[in-house]
């Protein structure tokens, strides 16, 4: 079994840096990416990973106590702002598969001027949306991450630091008995 630093070290930094890495695989990463913000954010509480109606609270949650997403905090309101990561990534890509319409995925190979990773363009259909680039999204997840492991090491009210609860090499474990 794993603990959380090893999940958080195989599945955020190794598993999606390949995903991102690897040619048409880059629109699904933002789909694994909004569900471990949440991932991370349900680090901070000492409730079951399973608990129902938490997954708001988690993922901003994540974002708001950890610097490493700061300039996502303006996007991060509790209401339905037209820019809202929660209902636009995270809700949009766990329950439809694609993102709301307040925001638009990109990669750093299919960058305009324009484009730039959280900041709001013009699209084609005069829409005005959140621009979000997978790599630069990964860039600070991947520092979330790592902070939230600090955090773990110093704070008794999140998670136990050494929770084992997963393989993270998706193997099946042989049961004794």
């Amino acid at each position: 079994m794993a603990t959380i630093e090893d999940f958080i070290n195989t599945v955020i930094q190794k598993n999606i840096s390949t995903m991102i890495a690897t040619p048409g695989l880059q629109y699904l990463s933002f789909g694994v990416m909004a569900s471990m913000i949440e991932f991370l954010g349900a680090c901070f509480d000492e409730e079951d990973f399973f608990k129902v109606g938490c997954s708001a609270c988690r993922f901003r949650k994540a974002i708001n106590e950890l610097d490493a997403f700061s300039a996502y905090r303006k996007y991060n309101k509790n209401d339905k702002y037209k820019y809202d990561l929660y209902t636009n990534l995270r809700c949009g890509m766990a329950h439809i598969g694609r993102p709301g319409k307040g925001v638009a995925f990109t990669d750093r190979t299919d960058l305009k001027d324009s484009n730039k990773h959280l900041k709001i363009c013009k699209m084609n259909d005069s829409t005005e949306r959140l621009i979000l680039v997978c790599e630069d999204l990964f860039h600070d997840l991947s520092k979330a991450a790592t902070e939230l492991l600090d955090k773990m090491k110093k704070c008794q009210h999140m998670k136990k630091y050494d929770d084992n609860f997963m393989n993270p090499n998706l193997e099946i474990m042989k049961c004794m008995g």
